[in-house]
């Protein structure tokens, strides 16, 4: 038996209906997955899916998110392939695609596209009212319209250049959520490369140094001290934090945005 359905893009594809083995190249997706109940029916992973533990170890790696090994993926005979348009490379999708396996494609920019993203994939797993429980705890969590900004913030994403997050990202949207600005929202691009005297012109209250993608530390904050009339490094607000609940969507939003509200709310 095969179905018919469109991924998170639009596209149309057709599959073994329910897939029975299924690669995820995205470490949110694969979080969600096995939370779903989709168990032993993944049968490959990226090294960088570690998520949930417990029940992530056992499935297959099938090398990186930007590096995955295609003839490993294909020697796991797979119904379904997950991946998303950011994260992947489209050279890999069309490389599974040329070879026959379907590939369903996400691209979430905002916390509302990430909780659909739950649902959409609990509905090419067959895992409906899983996703759809799912789903609902995340938007329970959700405040319409978003709260008004408690603080003027900074998240960096990569050192060496510096990089921080622009507007147009998923991680822009999570900020809004949990009540701050993004002082780095009117710079160009998604994911603006810029100098430190760059970045701290804008005056954030907040700095954030997530520990993914680039894994920020403890002495990364000295890079900071030469500017030290910014409030973020006057008052001590450079914060180090989980870079899984800035940018994993998927069920982790649910306990994600109220921790990221209440390190707002500190002030």
């Amino acid at each position: 038996m095969t179905r018919t359905l469109c991924d998170m893009l639009g596209r149309r594809l057709t599959l073994a209906w329910p897939p029975r083995r299924v690669v995820s190249l995205v470490p949110s997706h694969t979080e969600t997955l096995l939370l779903l109940g989709l168990g032993e029916r993944l049968v490959g992973r990226t090294r960088f899916c570690v998520e949930p533990r417990g029940q992530v170890e056992s499935v297959p790696e099938v090398g990186g998110v930007k590096s995955p090994h295609i003839r490993a993926v294909l020697d796991l005979g797979p119904d379904l392939v997950i991946a998303n348009r950011e994260e992947n490379r489209k050279s890999d999708v069309e490389r599974l695609e040329a070879a026959g396996v379907p590939v369903f494609l996400t691209y979430p920019r905002s916390v509302s596209e990430g909780i659909a993203s739950i649902r959409a994939l609990g509905a090419a797993v067959d895992l409906g009212p899983a996703a759809e429980a799912a789903a609902r705890r995340c938007e329970a969590v959700l405040e319409d319209p978003p709260r008004p900004p408690r603080a003027d913030a900074l998240c960096c994403v990569w050192k060496d250049p510096w990089m921080v997050v622009g507007g147009d990202t998923y991680i822009h949207d999570v900020l809004a959520r949990a009540g701050a600005r993004n002082v780095a929202a009117g710079l160009p691009g998604r994911y603006p490369k810029v100098d430190l005297a760059q970045a701290m012109a804008l005056r954030p209250e907040v700095v954030l140094l997530p520990d993914e993608p680039y894994a920020f530390r403890a002495e990364d904050r000295a890079d900071f001290a030469p500017f030290g009339s910014v409030p973020a490094v006057r008052d001590g607000r450079l914060e180090l934090v989980d870079g899984k609940a800035l940018s994993w969507y998927g069920p982790r939003i649910a306990t994600a945005l109220p921790a990221l509200r209440t390190l707002f709310e500190r002030g």
